[in-house]
Formats: structure tokens, sequence, C-alpha cells
């Protein structure tokens, strides 16, 4: 169900920035479980009931485009929260690099979201209404403010980065940064132009639909950095980081799976993007089990 009463939003929003917010002032660990429940909240609703916060926020009914593109703003959300848990219990991966990659993540989410209210205020059709700049403010805001104040807070800030081992397992996590990278560019800077290219005509599209892959963008900016820098991390928060992009891009896969057999949305333009998000999944796996390989080996090393 997709078309939502438009006070549930509310519901749901200001209770989370609120709880955000009240841990901003806590102690490291204090913040990122309230930054784990953000994540899974936004994360479900977004990828299971996309209306539930954006259908009340816009002038007309969002179409099933709409819908389908924030159910992949979901999926990251739904990734760094599988991060999140999985290091919940280790402060050494609470690091400033980990707060630089949500905070730029959510800034350029803000500057999708503000620029859209600034560029469609006072046009005809489909358009933010007065509520969309409050929840994007409430939501996104407090998530910018929350990583920068914990990035500034913490002793290495943003170094670490220097300590990458050469070798496949730091060159593939830096690869998947540049893919990212350059995947997020294009989603960011050029949303209509992929839009109109990938997306069948009997889609007009408009300039929510332009905010919410650019929204897509600014998520994969984030990933872009944490990969970046992950080749400095330790074993076991190379895996936190990796479960969490593995799953974010199996929904992904997930995704285009749905969109092709079952919505019929996309143009034969998308058949390699949709080939090579399976592909993906695949390269990070294999990221995965050479880092498996590299600590068996070491164990069987340290048994001797």
């Amino acid at each position: 169900m997709d078309t939502i009463s438009p006070y549930l939003d509310i519901a749901l929003t200001f209770p989370l920035a609120a709880l955000l917010l009240g841990a901003i002032p806590l102690r490291r660990r204090s913040y990122w479980y309230a930054e784990l429940a953000f994540h899974v909240a936004v994360g479900a609703s977004l990828f299971l009931l996309p209306g539930f916060i954006f259908t009340p926020l816009v002038s007309a009914p969002l179409d099933a485009l709409h819908f389908y593109l924030l159910r992949f703003v979901g999926a990251f959300h739904l990734g760094i929260a599988l991060t999140s848990y999985i290091s919940r219990n280790n402060i050494g991966y609470m690091t400033g690099t980990v707060f630089y990659s949500r905070a730029v993540a959510a800034f350029f989410v803000l500057i999708a979201e503000y620029f859209t209210v600034y560029h469609l205020w006072d046009k005809r059709g489909l358009h933010p209404n007065e509520k969309f700049l409050i929840v994007a403010t409430a939501l996104h805001g407090v998530w910018l403010l929350g990583s920068l104040v914990h990035l500034l807070r913490t002793v290495d800030g943003v170094s670490g980065f220097a300590a990458v081992n050469k070798g496949w397992l730091s060159h593939g996590l830096i690869l998947d940064g540049a893919i990212c990278l350059f995947t997020g560019v294009i989603h960011f800077a050029f949303p209509s132009q992929v839009l109109k290219l990938i997306i069948k005509s009997q889609y007009t599209i408009d300039g929510v639909h332009i905010c919410f892959t650019r929204l897509f963008g600014a998520m994969m900016f984030g990933a872009s950095i944490a990969s970046h820098f992950a080749p400095g991390y330790s074993n076991d928060n190379k895996k936190a980081h990796l479960f969490g992009r593995i799953l974010t891009h199996g929904l992904i896969f997930l995704l285009n799976v749905y969109g092709h057999f079952q919505l019929d949305i996309f143009s034969m333009y998308h058949v390699t993007p949709f080939m090579l998000s399976g592909f993906y999944i695949t390269f990070l796996l294999s990221i995965y089990f050479r880092l498996q390989r590299e600590e068996d080996k070491l164990l069987r090393e340290k048994q001797r």
C-alpha cells in the first residue's frame, strides 16, 4: 500500500529525528545505536513502503516510478544499518572516516532535496509542498549534524588511508569506491539524461523523479568514500563494511529484476546495467572471500 495518510510521515519522521538529535551529545557507541535505529526505520520504510514518507510531501499522487526509485535509496540505508549492526560492539570501527562518509551522503541528499524545493516550488504540476522542506531537514539535516559532530569528536579524524596494504583486497576496495564515485556523479549530475535513456517513454519524467535519482547518486558518494578508506580498516571492520555493501547491491539487483520483469519500466538500454549489477555482487563477494582466505592463512601460520 503506497498511498499513506498525510500524518503518518510525521509519526515516523520526528521521533526518529528527536532520537538522533538527542543522541548527538552522547558517547559514540550510544549515538551509533541511535543511528542504527534511524537507518533501519528509514531504509525499511523506503524499501517496503516507499510512499510512507514522501507521498504526503508532494502536491499530487506519486506514480510507480517514483516509488521504485525510492526503493533504491532504501537499499543504501539498509546496507548502512547492517554494517552498523555488525560493528555495534566494535568501537574501533566508529572512526572519523566512517562518520565522514555518512556526512557526505547526508550533505548531498540535502542538496538534492533543497534544490528540488527551490527549482519546483512555483512550478505547475508535481512539486514539493510545505512539509517537504521540514521533513527533509528533520531527517537528513539531523543525520548530517550528528555525523559532523562525531567526526569532529574523533581523534583520528579522516586519517588512516595511508595504512593500505597492496594486493587484490585493497585494490578491490579502492576499485569499488571508484565505481561508486563514477556512478554517483552520473546520477547526481545528469539524472534527467539517465532516466530518459533507461526508462520507457510511457513515463513522463518530472522534477521529483529527478530528485529521487539524485538521492541515489548522493548515497553512492557516501559508499564511495567508505570503500576508499576501507583498505586501512582492520579485517573485522572490512567485513562489516563488505557485508553492508553486499546487502545494498543484492537489493539493487533484486530491484532491477523487479523493474524489468514485474513493472516493465526499463528500455532496452538498461539491459547492460542490469547484467552488470548482478556481476557486481560477485565482485564484492570475491573481495570478501579473499579477505577470508587471508585470515585463514594467517591463522594456519600461527598454529604452526
